[in-house]
């Protein structure tokens, strides 16, 4: 399935067809960046506020590839005019440096690169806005599991989620709290290695379902020639320093909502794909995070295609809902990809543990789990569901039974 290239306006589309062309970048990867370009460019100045649920634009973003594949130079290519304004605003820090150090305040950025993530945290205090970009993502898993006895995969959870997290400082120090706090994340990761990332406790507390992987169908190394375009790079840049300027203008938190037309688009959308009876097993988990997922897009899409339009209008429009479902596809294409490269084969050893997560939140589901496992290509026997499920083989039979009464 190819990304949805139709979604994002010329300069951008123009661009991307550059770095393609003349410098043998992967679409993808290309697209992928930059929304994540979007998402920290966006930061708090703006949220999507829905029936009682405020949506940042912040999202996790994993670059699928082999080496070789310039997942990095990728990045680095759609971020390029915001690590410039960093690099603008450490130089004005150089330049006031007494200012900063009199009020012991480290100067604002909004990209943090490869750092640990003590580091990264003491980094989010200061900015409550952050994009943290890591090469390679293995090495994140890696660290968070090193350093999980304080609870640091919980607390990346609850920054996902904008919600108040605490530091734990030093012996004598004192804890600190941060608030609502903003981070994307973005960065690649072989995809021999996928399985690492489905390690520990992973599968079961959400860590794999909160992040968007970008993995090509087609993942060919294309070899670049002739010279890029200045004047389609400069387009581009231009574009997201003004961006950069509008909304660095703006007090954080301004509510955006969704239009009438746009509101009914996504309720349809939830009604046929989210709250249908048919269960995907497999994605289960992922699908109770696109709800918030498609939210988050449709405010990057919107931003990016007419930024003040967003603005004077105070919504999200039709359109930019209908681009976000449609780039949602993508996102559950490329997931089910990733998951068959982390578990393999072991299809249904993978299914009977998101059922039990589910079971874990509502064990009135029982019936319903029983009579989809049964219709399912999975295969269980009465027996083994029975002893999977922890029940009874005649409590089995009954809700079989009750399922095909109502038939």
């Amino acid at each position: 399935m190819k990304f949805p290239e139709k979604i994002f306006n010329n300069e951008v589309k123009d661009y991307i067809d550059e770095l393609y062309m003349y410098q043998g970048l992967n679409k993808d990867y290309l697209y992928c960046s930059y929304i994540a370009t979007m998402s920290i460019t966006i930061g708090k100045r703006l949220n999507l506020y829905h029936h009682g649920y405020t949506t940042y634009a912040s999202l996790w973003i994993a670059i699928v590839g082999y080496s070789g594949m310039k997942k990095t130079p990728s990045i680095n290519s759609m971020l390029d005019p915001v690590i410039n304004r960093d690099k603008e605003m450490y130089n004005e820090y150089i330049n006031t440096k007494d200012e900063f150090e009199e009020s012991n305040k480290p100067y604002d950025k909004l990209i943090v690169d490869d750092t640990t993530i003590e580091a990264l945290l003491e980094t989010l205090f200061y900015n409550k806005q952050l994009l943290f970009k890591k090469d390679e993502l293995i090495g994140l898993l890696k660290e968070s599991t090193r350093y999980n006895s304080g609870g640091i995969i919980e607390r990346l959870l609850s920054i996902y989620s904008n919600d108040d997290v605490t530091i734990n400082r030093k012996q004598g120090d004192k804890n600190r709290m941060i608030t609502s706090p903003y981070l994307s994340i973005i960065g690649g990761i072989q995809d021999d290695l996928l399985k690492e990332l489905s390690k520990g406790n992973n599968k079961e507390n959400g860590f794999l379902n909160r992040f968007l992987f970008c993995f090509p169908d087609e993942m060919k190394r294309k070899q670049p020639f002739g010279k890029l375009d200045e004047n389609k790079r400069r387009l581009y840049q231009n574009k997201i320093n003004e961006s950069l300027n509008i909304l660095s203008n703006l007090e954080i938190c301004n509510k955006i909502s969704m239009s009438k037309d746009a509101d009914s688009l996504y309720n349809q959308w939830l009604r046929k794909y989210n709250y249908n009876d048919q269960v995907d097993f497999n994605i289960t988990g992922y699908k109770s995070k696109l709800e918030d997922i498609v939210r988050k897009l449709s405010l990057i899409i919107a931003c990016s295609n007419d930024l003040r339009k967003v603005l004077n209008n105070k919504q999200i429009d039709s359109e930019s809902m209908k681009k976000a479902i449609d780039l949602s596809y993508y996102f559950v294409h490329t997931f089910k990809k990733a998951q068959s490269k982390m578990f393999g084969n072991d299809k249904r050893k993978f299914s009977i543990e998101t059922i039990k997560n589910k079971l874990l939140i509502n064990k009135k589901l029982m019936p319903e789990v029983v009579k989809e496992i049964i219709n399912s290509d999975l295969n269980f026997s009465q027996r083994e569901l029975a002893n999977e499920l922890g029940i009874s083989i005649g409590t089995v039979n009954k809700y079989i039974k009750r399922s095909r009464s109502t038939l």
